[in-house]
């Protein structure tokens, strides 16, 4: 499922056992990513202004949270910044604030390139996704068994996101338990998540 981030060098691994499951753990790299241009900013800023104390409190957040992710590498070189920041070792500090904002860079776009990936499908676009979705919202309301299983089935073709997918099985658990309304709340919810990527690229 990670092989792309284990062959560059992620420790997945070791970040499943911080963030306890696959959906959360793509969340968290969605979140690293996210956060890089403001934390990456502040940690310039307070490196440029001598703020020893804010830079040490940011290199420690980063280290914990690149261990989070598996960049076990940008944690051990932000630890040992936190360190020499910790002992005013500015001498440490002026040789590897550089190269840690550099590798912080290269790991987020390495993270950026598998979520891209992530959301690749097999021909099927999203707007066809939504479409298909919310016609099982309103079969699923009117408790069509058959229709809703043909429909559903009309989905297998498309690759959702690890973080889709188990809104996507928990659709076709609820239906085959005749939970219909359940069913109907979790195909809302997952056409609301894809219609909101559809705005974010338009954006």
């Amino acid at each position: 499922m990670f092989e792309e981030l284990q062959e560059k060098g992620f420790d997945t691994e070791q970040a499943l056992t911080y963030t306890g499951d696959p959906g959360k753990y793509v969340k968290a790299l969605t979140r690293f990513k996210d956060a890089h241009e403001k934390n990456s900013g502040k940690i310039q800023r307070f490196y440029d202004e001598k703020d020893i104390e804010n830079y040490t409190l940011l290199v420690h957040s980063l280290k914990s949270n690149a261990r989070m992710v598996g960049c076990m590498d940008l944690g051990a070189l932000a630890e040992k910044l936190q360190y020499a920041s910790q002992d005013n070792d500015m001498d440490t500090v002026d040789e590897f604030t550089d190269i840690l904002l550099s590798m912080y860079k290269d790991k987020v776009a390495e993270i950026k390139e598998f979520l891209d990936n992530q959301e690749e499908d097999t021909g099927m676009s999203k707007e066809s996704v939504v479409k298909i979705l919310d016609e099982l919202s309103g079969v699923l309301e009117d408790y069509e068994y058959n229709e809703s299983i043909l429909l559903f089935n009309k989905l297998s073709d498309y690759n959702f996101k690890i973080s889709e997918k188990s809104l996507y099985n928990g659709i076709k658990e609820e239906i085959e338990e005749f939970q219909y309304d359940e069913a109907a709340e979790k195909a809302k919810e997952l056409s609301e998540k894809i219609k909101k990527e559809l705005e974010e690229k338009e954006e």
